[in-house]
């Protein structure tokens, strides 16, 4: 095996990460909006207040549910891409920096 297909084959992206990151794109909004249904349900059981006209002006449940769904998505990407690279670290990042650097680059020919 020469240099250079030894040297592309180490630098290419296993296609199963491929398949984990599309997979949490969909699973953490799914995650996300459970979450969001669950804790939404939980504060209007604690405050039923919350449910009722409130002030002259009807709360929208589901203006709340989505806002509340696009915060845990990015809060939930944030914890995962925090576990994601903690885990990279513990298990020796540094021998694979190379290849992590050069994801999405391409060399001119």
């Amino acid at each position: 095996m020469n240099s250079r297909s030894r040297e592309s084959q180490l630098s290419k992206l296993h296609p199963i990460w491929t398949a984990v990151g599309c997979g949490l794109l969909v699973l953490i909004p799914a995650i996300s909006w459970g979450l969001a249904d669950r804790l939404l349900a939980l504060a209007l059981e604690e405050f039923p207040e919350l449910a009722r006209n409130y002030g002259g002006a009807e709360i929208n449940i589901l203006v709340i549910k989505i806002s509340s769904t696009v915060i845990l998505t990015v809060l939930l990407f944030l914890l995962f891409g925090l576990i994601g690279s903690l885990l990279y670290w513990l298990f020796g990042g540094s021998k694979n920096a190379e290849i992590a650097s050069r994801i999405g680059w391409r060399r001119r020919r």
